[in-house]
């Protein structure tokens, strides 16, 4: 069996923890137009910190093959630096202004199942939910080979989240060798 891991590491979890009772001040990203899922990255500004939360894709072995898969990532960051990042696109400054209180990760775990038994466990992050004083605000990657971080707020977001995905077995493979891919969400508090 072959596991993949592709969530958030120890240092960005470790990060993640420090957000705890401290002002979301506002977050940067591209100007939207049509859709509202930004491309790879969003600047957070906290308490008096800038953090850039990226989906950036990179070649990892998913399922057997070489794909390209979208990887959060979340770092540290000034502000002359983010703008590099954001090269020459558009940005809009979305103000928050509240308090966190809690923070969630949105996991997921994809089982591959062959013939054999269980082939792959692939681990990945699927969203960032900050609890706020009034309003839930989540960070969403839209599908695991893209670079999209959707943003999602309001008062039920987490179970939103949580709830909007199909749990059955998904049937995939050929005649000859028939595999069922189960995906399974689960929630983790960072304390």
């Amino acid at each position: 069996m072959k596991n993949i891991d592709v969530r958030f590491n120890s240092t960005e979890i470790a990060l993640l923890k420090g957000f705890t009772n401290k002002k979301f001040i506002k977050f940067k990203s591209e100007t939207l137009k049509f859709v509202p899922v930004f491309q790879q990255l969003i600047g957070f500004y906290i308490d008096d910190k800038i953090y850039k939360l990226s989906n950036y894709v990179e070649a990892q072995d998913y399922y057997g093959d070489i794909e390209d898969v979208g990887v959060f990532h979340l770092k540290e960051i000034d502000e002359e630096d983010l703008n590099k990042d954001f090269g020459d696109v558009k940005t809009d400054i979305t103000n928050i202004s509240e308090r966190i209180n809690k923070i969630y990760l949105i996991q997921e775990k994809q089982e591959l199942h062959e013939s054999s038994g269980v082939n792959y466990v692939v681990d990945l992050t699927r969203a960032i939910v900050f609890q706020l004083d009034t309003r839930q605000i989540a960070f969403v990657k839209d599908w695991c080979f893209g670079e999209g971080i959707e943003v999602q707020r309001g008062t039920n977001v987490l179970n939103k989240i949580m709830n909007d995905y199909e749990r059955e077995d998904h049937e995939v493979g050929t005649e000859e060798e028939e595999s069922v891919l189960k995906i399974e969400r689960y929630l983790e508090e960072i304390m």
